[in-house]
């Protein structure tokens, strides 16, 4: 995930066809794929997404069962999908740590 990912790639936007100015609708990769069949999704550095993206993604993280496409579409989650985040980290200062100790990250 960077910041060059936006609304339209994951849910859903017009597309050109062979057709000179024909355009049609066609679902994003994220409900194209993932809403329909229940697959699990990893989505790395979601921390770099755009607002518009992450926007998307926390009510899915959060357990939402459906949302409202841009298109005015009600699409349904799959009972089987499930969403994965990784978030950048800064780098660890493990010098203070001891051998044993638990911390949180």
């Amino acid at each position: 995930m960077d910041e060059q990912m936006d609304r339209r790639t994951l849910l859903e936007s017009y597309v050109c066809t062979k057709q000179p100015s024909e355009f049609r609708w066609q679902l994003g990769s994220l409900t194209q794929v993932c809403f329909y069949n229940g697959f699990w999704v990893v989505v790395e550095d979601v921390d770099k997404a755009p607002p518009d993206v992450q926007s998307i993604l926390l009510p899915l993280l959060e357990g939402a069962s459906s949302f409202i496409t841009g298109h005015g579409e009600a699409i349904r989650v799959h009972k089987g999908f499930r969403l994965f985040t990784t978030v950048t980290s800064s780098k660890l200062d493990i010098s203070s740590i001891k051998e044993g100790s638990c911390c949180s990250f």
